[in-house]
């Protein structure tokens, strides 16, 4: 599961960018919705429960063709924390709303899992229903150090996002 994460991040937005952003300027700097999403999720750490773990993130209001900004951290019941920013990419169909992302950030394994570096990255997936006043998704996330050191075990947390939009 290390890359498959990443790689559907990368995928879709490439082929969005291709198919919708390329003809008027494929990464062209353009307004996006802000918003604010609260997660609860469950941390795994080599397939058994690692604790709970609670996100905040932050939609920046802008978009370079269909990746939008983004600031998140993260915290665990045993003192575990992560910090990043980097890039979403939302897909939707009608209120049902997709999401892939990718952010580098860094990761402080307080009484939490020793997953190798400070430097972890953080791809995820979600899958929600657009309520009008807020977005619920159920999303999956992987942590790891892309090989960075020879300790890579990663971790995941499966979880229910809710997103505020802010405009």
């Amino acid at each position: 599961m290390d890359a498959i994460y990443a790689l559907v991040f990368a995928a879709g937005g490439l082929a969005t960018m291709v198919d919708g952003d390329c003809p008027t300027g494929c990464l062209r700097r353009d307004d996006a919705a802000p918003a604010l999403s609260f997660q609860l999720s469950e941390a795994r750490f080599q397939g058994e429960p690692a604790g709970v773990e609670i996100m905040a993130r932050r939609d920046l209001a802008v978009a370079f063709g269909p990746f939008q900004p983004m600031l998140a951290a993260s915290t665990t019941e045993d003192g575990a924390a992560w910090v990043g920013a980097g890039l979403r990419w939302e897909a939707r169909l009608g209120r049902l709303v997709t999401e892939a992302s990718f952010a580098p950030g860094l990761y402080v394994a307080g009484d939490g899992p020793r997953i190798g570096t400070t430097l972890e990255f953080r791809s995820g997936l979600a899958a929600g229903w657009d309520f009008g006043p807020a977005t619920v998704s159920v999303s999956l996330d992987h942590r790891s150090n892309g090989g960075l050191s020879d300790t890579n075990p990663g971790l995941e947390t499966v979880g229910l996002r809710v997103t505020i939009p802010l405009d």
